[in-house]
This record gives structure tokens, sequence and C-alpha cells, in this order.
């Protein structure tokens, strides 16, 4: 019952480690190969004078209309995505499992605003933690001895680990948030606390959800593969018989269908790994946890 609140949660965050790492180690990349091949990043300035020199200097009221627009989307976005995440932490976490969705969406909008704090703090650490990688990053590509190459791991090693801290602190925060009903202040403590005592808890469940991610991008590259071949089939078919209608009705449906595989794989994938993440942090504070590695 909590799968929509699930999909709408991924378009900001996903509750897994892999795309904060991916995202990161991208902009860096990206970054450093424009500074060492003397390109620079296009600016707001430079995309108006792609515009014109008059849209620069005075932007015509379409330009305008079009750049509030943008904004409320994206706006609107982050609110059905930000509300979805608190109101699936509150479903995951409620004591009835025949889960009210009304109820549960009341109580994602009732802490939009620290989700919102959190998100936003999540996304600053972030970038912090990317430009400060990016000067080793960079002096590792640049240069081309032995030690550049020790730099470089060394380095990614430390953003990795860095990054999946931020992102755990930022998900424990949010959980305790929409399931504790605490302060954004009194919800950070609590994050840093219990990852505190319980980090090596915490990466453990991190790497158990970075492996659901690999198993979830290989199932939607499976349902491509398996769509795509009949649709193909099919596609040669309809060319031979001469219609171009069937083939548009064989390509729609092959994209409703597409979309739809998407759509499931996205809403469970999520909704699984809030729920590692929510109950583990309930587990954490009610009972001593210890770490598999350290009972092996």
């Amino acid at each position: 019952s909590l799968w929509p609140f699930g999909f709408f949660a991924a378009l900001v965050t996903t509750g897994g480690i892999v795309d904060v790492l991916m995202r990161g180690s991208g902009s860096i990349f990206d970054a450093e190969i424009a500074r060492l091949s003397g390109r620079t990043v296009s600016s707001l300035g430079e995309l108006l004078q792609l515009v014109g020199p008059k849209a620069a200097a005075s932007p015509p009221i379409w330009l305008i209309l079009a750049a509030v627009a943008g904004f409320a989307m994206v706006a609107a976005i982050l609110w059905v995505a930000l509300v979805s995440q608190g109101a699936l932490i509150s479903g995951i976490t409620a004591a009835d499992r025949r889960v009210n969705p009304k109820a549960v969406l009341g109580r994602g909008i009732a802490v939009f605003w620290p989700l919102f704090a959190i998100a936003l703090l999540d996304r600053l650490l972030i970038g912090v933690v990317t430009f400060a990688a990016a000067v080793p990053f960079g002096a590792a590509l640049a240069g081309g001895n032995p030690g550049t190459v020790l730099l470089y791991v060394v380095t990614y090693v430390a953003f990795i680990l860095v990054a999946t801290t931020v992102s755990i602190l930022a998900l424990y925060a949010a959980i305790d948030v929409a399931a504790s009903n605490s302060s954004l202040l009194n919800a950070v403590k609590n994050a840093v606390r219990t990852f505190s005592k319980h980090w090596i808890v915490s990466y453990e469940a991190a790497l158990v959800v970075f492996g659901i991610d690999v198993l979830v991008g290989l199932a939607l590259l499976i349902g491509f593969v398996i769509l795509l071949v009949p649709t193909t089939l099919f596609l040669l078919m309809m060319r031979v018989v001469g219609t171009v209608a069937g083939s548009w009705i064989f390509l729609t449906l092959f994209g409703a269908l597409l979309v739809a595989w998407i759509v499931g794989l996205a809403s469970f994938a999520t909704t699984l790994r809030y729920g590692i993440w929510t109950l583990l942090y309930e587990r954490l504070q009610n009972e001593s946890v210890s770490a598999k590695i350290v009972r092996v």
C-alpha cells in the first residue's frame, strides 16, 4: 500500500548509497576534465548570451515566465518527493500493517520543512566533500607518476567513506523526524549519536543496500531485454506485412510495459531500502546490535 510513496520518494533520494557516490564522483570527474582541457563550465550569463545579447541585458517576459514555471515545477516535484519520503517512513513505522494512506500522507505534509532542511544540508555537505576531493583528484589526473595514482585511490576511498557517512546521517535524521516527531536539531543529534555508536552496522547496511541497487539494475536490464525481443520480432513482421499502424501499436505497447516495469521496480526498491534503514534505526534505539563482521 506504500508503493506510490516509494516511487515519488525516489525522485529526491532513493535511500541508497550508489546514487550519491555516482553523482558525486561524476561531478568531480567532469569538473576536473573540464579544467584540465581548458574549458570553462557554462555560467548563467553564458547561457543567456546564447539566447541573445538583449536577453542577457533585459530578459524578455517569455524568458522570465519560463524561469518561473521551471522553478515552480522543480518546487512541486521537491514537495511531492519529500512529503512522500515522510509518508513512507511513517507507514513503515506504523504499528498497524494495514496503513491508511491518507493518515501517513498527512504526516508527510507535517514534516515537510524539517525533511527539506535535512535534504538541503545533505546536498551542501556532499557538495563540500566533492569540492574537497576535487583538488587531489585533479592533481592525480594531471600527474603521470605512480604517486599520483596512489593519491587518486586514497582520495576516492576517502570520498566514498565520507559521502556514505553523510548519506547515512541524513537518512537517520529523516527517519527520526518522521517517526519520532523530533525537532530538526534533536534529529541531527540523534542521528550522529546513533551512527557514532553503531557505525560498523551502518556501513554493513550500506553494503546490503548497495547489493540491492546492483540487483535492481540487473532486473531493469533483464526486463528491458525480455520486452525488447518480442517487440523486435513483431516490428519485423509488421514491416514485412507493410502496415505502419501495427508498428505504432506495438511500439506504444512496448513503451507502456517498459514504463510500468520501471515504475514498479523503482517503487519496490525504494520502499525496500527505506524499510531496511527505518527498521535498522528503530532497532538501534531499542537494543544493542553487534555487527556481523564483529561476530564472525
